[in-house]
């Protein structure tokens, strides 16, 4: 178990995420279905740069590494340098 408030940290290793909201559980889940979730700004967390990055993108599902982006661009046949 880790206990940060860096978000990336968390959703890039963990399983199962939990986000507090005044002392109480907001959110649970694995990191994508939370990421995805709109509650998730309500307890004042902004979603990872990957992950806004990747529905900027417009990847579905979203990546969750740099590894995961360069892999979904080559696919989709775009640039990776």
């Amino acid at each position: 178990m880790v206990v940060t408030h860096d978000v990336e940290l968390a959703f890039d290793c963990a399983d199962r995420v939990v986000v507090l909201r005044e002392g109480r559980i907001h959110l649970e889940g694995d990191p994508m279905s939370v990421l995805g979730d709109p509650l998730l700004t309500e307890a004042g967390v902004e979603p990872s740069t990957m992950h806004r990055l990747s529905l900027g993108l417009g990847l579905d599902p979203p990546v969750r590494a740099v590894d995961e982006l360069e892999e979904q661009l080559r696919a989709r046949g775009g640039p990776t340098q």
